[in-house]
């Protein structure tokens, strides 16, 4: 939130921390990238407590530099918006699309976009048995996984117009 002149309350965009890193960071490139990732992540979750707070930066060798992800939380209730917009947009029936305008702010060609978020479909499709794997209670499982398989069906359709 400091990096990018925000104040508590205040709405924030994605493009206001890339524009963040890129002031702040010498490798911007690589953590521009990485954001994109992050988001993408958050939207397969729905992980709408994405306020400026829970993104941060760490001081490294080459500066100042993204810090490790944290606070990902997926949200059941599809009408929650994101508190981060993604190029102005915080709904989750066009987020996806959005996300891919996005990429170019990212500086990533879409086809490596569309690779980066193919890796991270396939990353979270798995999620049901490996909440089961870790004791997770079903009903728990049920109330956010409708809205994550939902969420992923998005960003396929995103990826793959037209399937």
């Amino acid at each position: 939130m400091t990096a990018t002149g925000h104040r508590d309350g205040e709405a924030g965009d994605y493009l206001d921390i890339v524009e963040a890193i890129e002031d702040h960071r010498r490798r911007w490139c690589s953590d521009c990238a990485e954001l994109f990732r992050r988001v993408a992540f958050s939207v397969a979750l729905h992980n709408t407590d994405d306020h400026l707070r829970n993104h941060g930066f760490i001081r490294a060798d080459a500066g100042w530099q993204l810090s490790p992800a944290f606070d990902i939380n997926p949200e059941p209730e599809p009408a929650v918006e994101r508190q981060t917009a993604i190029n102005g947009v915080v709904s989750a029936e066009t987020e996806a699309e959005a996300l891919l305008e996005f990429a170019s702010l990212c500086h990533l060609t879409k086809p490596t976009a569309v690779s980066v978020l193919n890796e991270v479909v396939s990353a979270v499709e798995g999620w049901k048995s490996r909440a089961v794997g870790r004791g997770i209670r079903r009903a728990e499982i049920a109330e956010v996984g409708a809205f994550i398989d939902e969420q992923l069906a998005r960003l396929r359709k995103a990826i793959r117009p037209g399937s």
